[in-house]
């Protein structure tokens, strides 16, 4: 009628009479991986036989689901090498993943980017959306009780640190590569030029180092044909090593960072497990001692994408050097990777 009875209606002077419904109780972290993984098996069970009939998938999907075995797979599902839960909101997979001891496996978000596995991790939504993208999905939005799958899974692709304050992320968590190997022992390396203007920047580079009491050594990777004043004086540690040299005369400066790294570790030898590659202009605020495993590098986001519909400049080096990648995910600095 014109005064509907309403759960959220109170008067001063009566008590309520009032007919309640206990609420599901939250799905611990077990009955979560069940669910997801139950609709994951199903799903690469059809990509399979789908690939054994010849049927071509849509777009790069097909060649991701190759090289990706839906065989391979559903065994690491059944073996139990795969946990899958959810992130808390805001969390990104990497922290939610390295909470329980495991390590937030990449190509997972690609099997769990539909609706159906969002809905069976989050059976409380009330809708799944396939109009947004974003390095944080698929998702789960709860202030809508919306579902979010992303829409350009290979322009802009799900990432391991990719997160939203407004999303909690499915997340496929494995067991470490080689397992817990690594010590926490850390090495800091930054490549310059023998310059004026690059002198200040890392004077200021080492006091931020020692103030923000950042673990292990750094070292300043010189491109230079001989040690400058800095080295020999011993201020600030030094590996020097002649600059890159194109044998076509492409002298990219740019060149020498990967070059000196290079030479930084066959000629010194490094024996800290855990490497963490900067630039001379960053600055630390607070310390950085992230463990990493082999095979398991993190780094930051960058500000460009890789879409693979283009033939932009990323897309031509990326085709050049990684002509059958089914995933490119741009980064900058920090990156943080094992020695080996």
């Amino acid at each position: 009628g014109q005064y509907m009875t309403g759960c959220d209606a109170q008067g001063d002077h009566s008590r309520r009479f009032c007919a309640c419904r206990q609420k599901k109780s939250l799905p611990t972290h077990q009955t979560f991986h069940d669910r997801v993984a139950r609709v994951a098996l199903s799903q690469m069970r059809e990509k399979r036989d789908a690939l054994r009939r010849g049927t071509i998938l849509i777009g790069k999907i097909n060649e991701w689901w190759a090289a990706h075995k839906p065989a391979d797979l559903m065994e690491d599902v059944r073996e139990k090498r795969v946990s899958f839960l959810a992130a808390e909101l805001g969390q990104n997979c990497h922290d939610a993943c390295q909470g329980v001891g495991l390590s937030c496996q990449r190509h997972w978000f690609d099997v769990l980017n539909n609706c159906d596995a969002l809905k069976a991790g989050f059976p409380e939504q009330h809708s799944c959306s396939t109009a947004f993208y974003g390095r944080d999905l698929p998702a789960y939005r709860p202030e809508d009780f919306t579902a979010l799958v992303n829409q350009q899974p290979r322009t802009y692709s799900a990432s391991c640190g990719g997160r939203h304050a407004k999303t909690r992320r499915l997340c496929g968590c494995g067991f470490m590569k080689g397992g817990s190997t690594s010590s926490r022992t850390f090495h800091t390396v930054y490549n310059v030029q023998a310059s004026r203007y690059f002198e200040w920047q890392v004077r200021y580079m080492k006091l931020w180092f020692e103030q923000a009491a950042v673990p292990g050594r750094l070292t300043r990777l010189l491109s230079a044909n001989e040690p400058d004043f800095l080295a020999i004086s011993g201020e600030v540690p030094t590996h020097t090593s002649a600059p890159y040299k194109h044998a076509g005369g492409d002298f990219y400066t740019p060149y020498n960072k990967p070059w000196a790294v290079d030479r930084w570790l066959k000629e010194t030898k490094p024996t800290e497990d855990i490497i963490m590659i900067v630039d001379p202009d960053c600055m630390f605020v607070k310390k950085m001692d992230i463990v990493v495993e082999e095979g398991s590098p993190v780094a930051q986001q960058a500000f460009y994408n890789f879409d693979f519909e283009k033939n932009d400049v990323p897309m031509q080096v990326a085709r050049r050097y990684c002509n059958n990648c089914t995933f490119l995910d741009p980064i900058a600095v920090p990156i943080i990777i094992h020695r080996q």
